[in-house]
C-alpha cells in the first residue's frame, strides 16, 4: 500500500533506471541495472496513517555508497559476471584452437573468437569502474535521498520527509521474494524484481539494535531465501559531488521556458506579418 504522494521518491528511482538505458545505449555491453519503480506492487492508502506497533526502526542514505554496493552485488555476487564472462572466454579460446586445428589455413574463423574475447575481458577489468563513472554522472544531475523504515514480522513501512511533509507506504512482507545479506546492508527484492535496501549500521538504528534487525530478517525469512554474503567486494570509493536542487533554479528554468514560448509565439506572428505583406 502506498500514499500516493510518495511517488516523488519512487521516481527518483525510476529516474535511476532510465539513466541506466542511456549507459546502455552509448555502452551496449554494460547490464547495470538500477532500484526500480514500484508503483506496480504498491497501493494507494488512506490518508490517516494507522499505528504500527515495531520492532526495528532505521533509516536508509540512497546516495553513492549505498547503490554501489548493490549494484556490485548484483552484478559481481548475485549474477556472477565473474564466473559467467570467465565461461565465456574459455568458450571462444576453445572455439579458436577447435577452428586452428580443423582449418589453420583459415586464420580469419581462428582470430575471430579471440577478438570476441574483448569484450568479456573488459567487462571483467572494469566492471567497478563502470558502476563509478555512471553513478558519479547520476549523483551530479540527482539528489541522494533517506528513506526511514518502521518493521515488524507482518509489515515494512518506509517514509519520508518531502516538502516538510510526511509521506508513507505500508509493504507486508509476503510481498518479498527473498532477502540477500552483506554485512553493511540488506537488500529486499520484491515482486516484479523491484528493491528496496536497509542499512545494518548501528548507528542509523532508531530503534532497536542490529542484533535486533538480524533476528527479524531470520525470522521472516523462515519460508523465504536469505542469501547471505560476508567476503569483503566493495572497497574502493571515488568522490561524488552530489546535486542540490534550488528553488530558484526552478523559477530560473519556468522563466526560460515561457521566455522560449513568448518568443516563438512572436516569431510564429512576425512571420505570418511578413506572409501577408
Amino acid at each position: 500500500m502506498e500514499n500516493k504522494e510518495l511517488d516523488k521518491s519512487l521516481e527518483e528511482q525510476k529516474d535511476l533506471e532510465e539513466q541506466k538505458d542511456l549507459e546502455e545505449q552509448e555502452h551496449q555491453e554494460t547490464d547495470l541495472e538500477i532500484q526500480e519503480n514500484t508503483d506496480e506492487v504498491l497501493e494507494e492508502v488512506d490518508p490517516v496513517k494507522p499505528e504500527l506497533e515495531s520492532i526495528v526502526e532505521l533509516s536508509t542514505e540512497y546516495n553513492y555508497r549505498s547503490q554501489k554496493f548493490c549494484q556490485l552485488y548484483r552484478m559481481r555476487i548475485k549474477g556472477k559476471s565473474l564466473l559467467v564472462n570467465s565461461i565465456m572466454i574459455a568458450v571462444l579460446v576453445a572455439i579458436s584452437v577447435i577452428m586452428y586445428f580443423m582449418n589453420p589455413e583459415n586464420l580469419v574463423m581462428v582470430i575471430l573468437p579471440l577478438l570476441i574475447i574483448i569484450s568479456p575481458l573488459y567487462n571483467i577489468l572494469c566492471e567497478e569502474k563502470r558502476i563509478d563513472k555512471f553513478l558519479v554522472r547520476y549523483f551530479s544531475t540527482h539528489p541522494k535521498f533517506t528513506l526511514n523504515y518502521l518493521i515488524n514480522e507482518e509489515t515494512i513501512r518506509f517514509t519520508q520527509i518531502v516538502d516538510g511533509e510526511e509521506k508513507w507506504s505500508d509493504i507486508p512482507w509476503a510481498y518479498v521474494n527473498e532477502v540477500h545479506a552483506v554485512p553493511e546492508y540488506y537488500f529486499l527484492y520484491l515482486n516484479g524484481g523491484n528493491m528496496f535496501i536497509l542499512d545494518r549500521s548501528e548507528e542509523v538504528m532508531t530503534k532497536g539494535t542490529q542484533k535486533d534487525l538480524n533476528m527479524l530478517i531470520q525470522k521472516v525469512t523462515e519460508l523465504k531465501p536469505l542469501y547471505i554474503y560476508n567476503k569483503p567486494y566493495c572497497k574502493n570509493f571515488v568522490e561524488v559531488t552530489y546535486y542540490e536542487p534550488t528553488s530558484s533554479n526552478n523559477s530560473v528554468n519556468q522563466t526560460t521556458e515561457n521566455n522560449f514560448e513568448e518568443n516563438n509565439i512572436a516569431n510564429k506572428e512576425d512571420n505570418a506579418s511578413d506572409s501577408e505583406e
